[in-house]
Formats: structure tokens, sequence, C-alpha cells
């Protein structure tokens, strides 16, 4: 029977891991990182960042002429 302590419930307890393992694995899984390359040098990145920008105020521009049109109706 129990001896009335409460453990705080069904799996708070964290198990024990084999923190070596658990990196073999996961890199065995999902592969090693791989480095990342500097966007802010890259060219392409740059032209792509720049286009998003201009995409993302021509959205915010349309949102807010609709908005003005919106209350010129009512």
């Amino acid at each position: 029977m129990s001896d009335g302590s409460w453990a705080g419930g069904k799996g708070s307890k964290p198990r024990k891991v084999d923190r070596k393992k658990f990196d073999e694995n996961f890199d065995r899984i999902f592969g090693k990182s791989k480095p990342r390359e500097n966007v802010e040098n890259c060219k392409e990145g740059e032209e792509l960042g720049l286009k998003l920008l201009q995409s993302v105020k021509e959205m915010k521009a349309q949102k807010s002429d609709y908005k003005r049109n919106e209350g010129a109706e009512k």
C-alpha cells in the first residue's frame, strides 16, 4: 500500500538519460547541424530581404487604403 506521501503525479519525475548516447543518436537520426551561411553578406539574401520588405510595405498600404475606403462607404 502507499505510505501516504504524494509523489506529484504520474510522470512528474524526469527519467535518467545517458546524455552522450542521446547526443550520438540525435546526430545519427537528424544529422549534424550544418553551419549557416552568413545571409548579411550574401547578395541573394539581401535582394530577397529587400523584396520581402517591399511586399510588406505594399500589403500595409493596401490594408490602410481598404480601411479608409470602408469608412467612407458607411
